[in-house]
């Protein structure tokens, strides 16, 4: 029996999601190494990222089946 999570682990939607969190990882360190411009743009990248990924994830077909 298929369900959503696992048509999500199997098409690659669990490994993209950890890509917002590393970027958001990357603008603290550079945070704490004084790195604000690097910071800046990682934070930024960390929320289109988001977006995109929220899109995609809002526009794909729910497959119920009752």
């Amino acid at each position: 029996m298929r369900n959503a999570i696992d048509d999500g682990l199997r098409s690659g939607y669990s490994k993209m999601m950890a890509l917002p969190f590393l970027i958001f990882f990357v603008s603290v360190v550079a945070i704490l190494r004084d790195r604000n411009v690097v910071a800046l743009y990682a934070g930024g990248l960390a929320i289109a990222s988001t977006l995109v990924l929220f899109f995609c994830h809002a526009t794909s077909a729910l497959g119920l089946n009752f």
